[in-house]
């Protein structure tokens, strides 16, 4: 299985989510939507705003709209 989360601290105190990436396969049991929540964690530990640059962080927001980015 590949699964892969990109994220970026390129401006002090915020954190990117540039890409995930999951086969198609794993993608359908929802391992994407496990993926994400790893680094809004360790965004909120550290007090980041998040900025979700790719559709799929996008979507997740908009899916989770009591996780603010």
């Amino acid at each position: 299985m590949v699964t892969e989360i990109k994220f970026s601290f390129d401006t002090p105190g915020t954190m990117t989510i540039a890409r995930t990436t999951v086969e198609p396969e794993p993608q359908v049991k929802g391992i994407a939507k496990k993926l994400v929540p790893k680094p809004i964690s360790m965004a909120k530990t550290y007090d980041f705003k998040i900025i979700p640059d790719r559709s799929y962080a996008e979507a997740f927001f908009e899916a989770h709209k009591n996780i603010a980015p």
